[in-house]
């Protein structure tokens, strides 16, 4: 006898997910969406030389940038979310006894800019005092380093200050 009571049940239960699925089709049944990944994104984007060692890969201001080199160059793509692709190589072989040498700029859609560089092996610490006298510190991601600071045309004579892990001086001159 108490069978009979949950047939009922049972049936509307039924005629609820059947209808739903009648009307609203498949996505009548809501899924979690993941966003791509930054690798993703990049993808074959990116014109890389055969002998490419990527460095850095992040999200900036909306876009994705990657930044590599090669026994001669400098290589940085950026992805913008407008989907337009910017790749830029520049002749920057490794530092030597220069330390560090500048690259390319990335500029941000806040009108900040991004300085790309190759960095030496021997530096610990890469620092930049620009022409207002603000001095920004380097990010250092094995051969490059990444350098934030804002668009202005003063800026493209930047003092940098290279030091090792004990805190001497290795380099100071232009970029």
């Amino acid at each position: 006898m108490k069978i009979t009571g949950f047939v009922p049940v049972g049936l509307a239960v039924v005629a609820t997910l059947a209808f739903g699925y009648g009307v609203g089709g498949v996505h009548a049944i809501a899924g979690t969406p993941t966003a791509p990944s930054i690798e993703t994104i990049m993808g074959d984007g990116c014109e890389r030389p055969p002998d490419y060692r990527r460095h850095v890969l992040r999200m900036l201001e909306g876009q994705v940038l990657e930044v590599g080199v090669t026994d001669d160059e400098l290589v940085s793509c950026t992805y913008r979310v407008t989907g337009a692709w910017t790749t830029s190589k520049a002749k920057v072989g490794p530092p030597d006894d220069r330390y560090f040498a500048g690259g390319v700029g990335v500029l941000l859609p806040d009108d900040s800019v991004v300085g790309v560089g190759r960095v030496g092996p021997e530096v610990a610490v890469l620092e930049f005092r620009l022409a207002d006298g603000e001095v920004v510190k380097a990010e250092l991601h094995g051969d490059v380093y990444l350098c934030a600071y804002s668009d202005d045309l003063r800026n493209l004579t930047m003092v940098g200050r290279a030091y090792d892990a004990s805190g001497r001086l290795l380099r100071e001159g232009m970029v």
